[in-house]
């Protein structure tokens, strides 16, 4: 029998069997859209989203899924189902989906914004496409009657399902959520906590290079550690206490990790912990330095004790991906960086140039001349602040360093040339009072020590003999009586003393009752003799300088004091004197004065310093180098290096993070062991570039406004 025959024969009994076939293939294929008919409910596609993702949005909860799932480049709908609290849908929301993709290497950020519409009650749907593949940032805001929030999550195209990085939260909330309030730990829980951070090293290093050897044994040091700050710490605030019992459970569930794809997450976890810890005692991160890694799924930032990037998340398949990020970034940067701004603002393209090429420029996208990479825009906030960005590698290979702008103790050190003079409240002059001749002289060279009393010269002078004779004559004379001859002894007695005799020297010649012709002169001071101006037989008027003696115990530094140093020397302050040709021999001192005129020529004012010179190691006109010592208390310094020239201008370049570089413009006052006094411009807790200026100099000048690095003539 022919096949036809037999078809038409059976055919009563195979048309209801394929009937049947088709009926069940149908109910298998679109059994959730015929469940859905049935039920009177929404299609799958509007209230089922992808593997049922669930959120908290402020006071909603949120389900989302991607239609198609796994999403892809081109043609994405975010699918949203939103609920109050008694479970309602929730109709006439505002509701808005933004899109980012953090700045990587030379790639600068991308970002933008979903059309969103409303199908039916409580469901929402996203639409957008992504400009290239790879890991995204999403955020989900809702808003309705003043209450709302955002929720933040991330995506992969290809990769089925969301992972929630900002699960439960509104947007304030989740700025919050990776900060704790400022808390001084005790001293041995510096020490634990310190001990976690150690063995947290431990376990970067190792997933930094695709291993898993030893990882349980880490974890566990770092979960001991956690464990043991929160049970004997005391007076921890409720947060703190709460985010060291999350990041305990952290690091156990990282123990169990069988391979470093599934150490990521908990390691993110436990990171996003022991940064906010960080963030709560500022002595934790001292000596670490922390990085950011745009294409890891959740947390996204780890910490490491070397400035050289070794990331944990891409471990070896891309070690060096990453960017330099700050400890004290605002949480709510975080969230909200990625906001477009509106038309017309910062966020306008001002143009689009090649990051390894900054002098290729041009209007639209397109591909560089040079090196044949994708151009990336630049905005006009960018021109106009000077802003660059140049990625980890990049630095490293040009030698980019940085230091932390803060208050330092500084002490100016006021350097001059002084000279050691003779201390001129310890000079005495030798003078006659009246005319003689030199008979004998003893003191008969300069730079003789003479004491008090040492007899000096003997002189011959008619005058000092007469009135010796006389006082005699009026002496012997005041034994017969009377009031006047009393009045004349005691008369002759002061001539004697005007001359110059002493009474020691007057009440010797009563005793001897003879006038002496030559008398000596004695030394009124103990010192050296400093000028001497006669000799033997030399005849001396009266009112003549016959000798300078000059006490040498103290002495005088005169230092010169540049025009510019003066200001800052006072009376009082501590001062150095060096002998250049003695070496190791120091002299310490204060300013004793500050002498009120300045020499025209050489335009320097004087400062004094008074010193002991009990060894006379000090000689008058002896070169001297002076160190005055100025405390200018605390004051905001940075490092020289940081500082560059641009004419009347000085500029430093903040690093803002996440790769970025910005020019500022400084005020510097005074330059202290390598580091300037910042007086405008610049606030404590800052991060400059101390090193590699140059090249970034150059790469800012050639992509930023002219106003950084025009000269003075164009700056009016």
């Amino acid at each position: 029998m022919k096949f036809a025959e037999k078809l038409s024969k059976h055919r009563h009994k195979i048309v209801p069997a394929v009937a049947l076939s088709i009926i069940v293939l149908a109910a298998l294929g679109f059994r959730p859209e015929l469940t859905a008919w049935f039920s009177g409910r929404p299609l799958p596609t509007a209230s089922t989203p992808g593997a049922g993702t669930k959120l908290d949005v402020g006071p909603y909860a949120v389900a989302v899924g991607f239609s198609p799932d796994p999403p892809k480049q081109k043609g994405n709908t975010l699918i949203v189902e939103v609920r109050d609290k008694k479970d309602q849908l929730v109709a006439g929301a505002d509701v808005f989906l933004r899109y980012r993709m953090p700045p990587m290497g030379s790639m600068q950020e991308m970002k933008g914004e979903a059309d969103v519409t409303a199908p039916g009650d409580g469901q929402y749907e996203a639409k957008f496409d992504l400009p290239m593949r790879g890991s995204w940032e999403l955020t989900l805001g809702i808003k309705k009657g003043g209450q709302g929030g955002e929720g933040v999550f991330n995506m992969t195209v290809g990769v089925s399902g969301l992972t929630v990085s900002g699960q439960g939260a509104t947007g304030s909330e989740l700025a919050a959520s990776e900060s704790l309030p400022t808390h001084a730990f005790d001293k041995q829980t510096v020490e634990r906590l310190r001990a976690a951070f150690g063995a947290y090293e431990q376990v970067r290093a190792l997933l930094a290079k695709d291993s898993t050897e030893g990882l349980d044994a880490q974890s566990k040091q770092v979960a001991a550690a956690l464990d043991a700050s929160a049970k004997e710490a005391t007076g921890i605030p409720k947060p703190i206490s709460a985010a060291l019992r999350r990041a305990s459970e952290a690091a156990s569930e990282l123990g169990k990790a069988a391979d470093p794809d599934a150490a990521h997450k908990p390691f993110g976890e436990l990171s996003r912990e022991l940064v906010a810890l960080a963030g709560a005692d500022p002595r934790l991160s001292e000596g670490l330095h922390i990085f950011k890694c745009p294409m890891a799924e959740g947390f996204q930032k780890w910490f490491q004790p070397s400035p050289r990037l070794e990331n944990p998340y891409m471990g070896q398949k891309m070690p060096e991906c990453g960017v330099r990020s700050k400890w004290q970034q605002a949480a709510a940067d975080e969230v909200h960086a990625h906001e477009s701004a509106p038309p017309g603002g910062d966020d306008e393209i001002s143009h689009y140039t090649c990051s390894m090429h900054p002098s290729v420029k041009q209007d639209g996208p397109g591909k560089c001349p040079i090196c044949a990479m994708d151009l990336t825009p630049v905005t006009k906030q960018e021109v106009e602040t000077g802003t660059i960005f140049v990625d980890e590698i990049r630095r490293q290979r040009i030698g980019v360093r940085t230091d932390i702008v803060k208050r330092r103790q500084m002490t100016l050190q006021v350097r001059a040339v002084g000279g050691v003079r003779y201390d001129e409240s310890r000079l005495h002059d030798v003078n006659l009072r009246m005319s003689g001749w030199v008979q004998r002289l003893y003191v008969d060279e300069t730079g003789q020590r003479v004491k008090a009393g040492q007899t000096l010269f003997s002189l011959y002078s008619p005058e000092l003999y007469a009135a010796q004779l006389e006082h005699l004559a009026s002496v012997k004379r005041r034994g017969d009586g009377g009031e006047m001859l009393a009045n004349l002894a005691q008369a002759s007695r002061t001539r004697l003393r005007l001359l110059g005799m002493s009474g020691r020297q007057i009440s010797a010649l009563q005793k001897r009752g003879e006038a002496r012709e030559n008398v000596p002169i004695p030394s009124p001071v103990s010192g050296y003799v400093v000028e001497k101006q006669i000799v033997d037989g030399a005849r001396v008027e009266a009112g003549a300088r016959v000798y300078r003696i000059g006490d040498l115990s103290k002495v005088w530094i005169e230092a010169e004091i540049y025009e510019s140093d003066l200001p800052n020397v006072k009376v009082d302050q501590r001062a150095i004197v060096e002998l250049p040709y003695v070496p190791g021999k120091r002299f310490q001192g204060k300013v004793d004065y500050i002498y009120p005129s300045l020499d025209r020529q050489t335009r320097t004012g004087r400062a004094r310093i008074v010193l002991n010179n009990p060894r006379l190691e000090l000689k008058p006109d002896m070169y001297a180098n002076v160190y005055i010592d100025v405390d200018l208390g605390e004051r905001l310094a940075v490092l020289d290096s940081a500082v560059v020239y641009t004419g009347p201008r000085r500029l430093v370049f903040v690093d803002l993070g996440e790769g970025k570089l910005q020019p500022k413009v400084v005020k510097l006052g005074v330059h202290v062991d390598g580091f300037y006094e910042v007086t405008e411009g610049l606030s404590a807790g800052e991060v400059v570039v101390s090193s590699g200026n140059f090249l970034i100099a150059a790469e800012s000048r050639i992509r930023s406004a002219a106003k950084y690095w025009e000269s003075s003539d164009a700056a009016k």
